[in-house]
C-alpha cells in the first residue's frame, strides 16, 4: 500500500508540478511538497547560505500549477512514509510475538515433559541420614507412580 501511495504522489507530481522524480533522493520529494517552484525552494537556501543545497540543473526543476496540488502531494507522500514505518513496526511486534511464543512452548513442552517422565515410572532417591551435621549413613528410597 506504501508502494502505491508512493507511485500515485510521484504521478501527481509529474502531472501537476512538471517534476521528474526518477533517479532522486526521498529529500528532493520532500522538498518539492515544501516550496512551490526550484526558485522559491533556492531563494530559501541562499538565504540561509545553503549554496550546498541549491538545484541548479533543469532536471531538478518544478512549478506547482497550485498550492492545493503541493498539499495533496504532500499528503500522499507523508501518507506513503507513514505506512512503511507502520509496516516495520509491525513486522518487529510479529517478530517479538513468535519469539515469546517459542519460549512459552519451550517451557510448556518441558514442564510437560517432566509431569511424562514420573508417571509409571520407578524413582530411585538416595540421601544422607541423620541431618547434615551428622551423616549416620545413607537413605535409599525405591518409589512407584500409578
Amino acid at each position: 500500500h506504501g508502494n502505491w501511495l508512493r507511485n500515485d504522489a510521484r504521478a501527481f507530481a509529474a502531472q501537476h508540478a512538471n517534476a521528474q522524480l526518477d533517479g532522486k533522493d526521498d529529500k528532493f520529494e520532500v522538498n518539492i511538497g515544501n516550496f512551490g517552484n526550484t526558485g522559491d525552494y533556492n531563494q530559501q537556501k541562499l538565504r540561509n547560505r545553503e549554496y550546498e543545497l541549491l538545484y541548479t540543473t533543469p532536471q531538478y526543476n518544478w512549478q506547482w500549477d497550485n498550492d492545493m496540488s503541493r498539499e495533496q502531494f504532500k499528503s500522499l507522500r507523508i501518507r506513503s512514509d507513514e505506512i512503511y514505518r507502520n509496516a516495520k513496526f509491525l513486522i518487529g511486534a510479529a517478530v517479538v510475538n513468535r519469539v515469546i511464543s517459542a519460549f512459552m512452548a519451550g517451557r510448556s513442552a518441558a514442564a510437560h515433559n517432566r509431569r511424562v517422565r514420573y508417571e509409571g515410572a520407578w524413582q530411585i532417591r538416595v540421601s544422607p541420614s541423620g541431618g547434615f551435621l551428622s551423616i549416620h549413613g545413607m537413605e535409599l528410597q525405591l518409589s512407584k507412580a500409578f
